[in-house]
């Protein structure tokens, strides 16, 4: 009776492991690749994100603004703000024209 009660406690727990082995793949599949994004986004993600979008619309900003004020070679400028957005930015309000647009 003692080797059954063992016996029984052992399959219990080769059973408990066989099922979290099994189970083992599904919990990868949800943190590696591009599955993860849909599945959660994660509060790293989302401020690069917002970041990268206010990137671009500054980007945007100094392209429309440097045209407005007839400015040459606006596609550089906007390269300098969007490789360097501090220093960039500081840079071309500093380096354009005064005056109203």
């Amino acid at each position: 009776m003692q080797i059954e009660g063992q016996g029984t406690v052992a399959m219990s727990a080769m059973t408990q492991i066989v099922s979290l082995l099994q189970a083992q793949p599904e919990l990868e599949r949800g943190h590696g690749g591009m599955g993860s994004l849909s599945v959660s986004i994660g509060s790293v993600d989302v401020l690069a994100l917002l970041i990268l979008v206010l990137q671009i619309a500054l980007v945007i900003w100094v392209a429309r603004d440097a045209k407005a004020r007839g400015m040459n070679g606006p596609v550089i400028w906007m390269l300098i703000v969007f490789l360097m957005p501090v220093i960039g930015l500081l840079a071309y309000v500093f380096a354009r024209p005064q005056g109203q647009t």
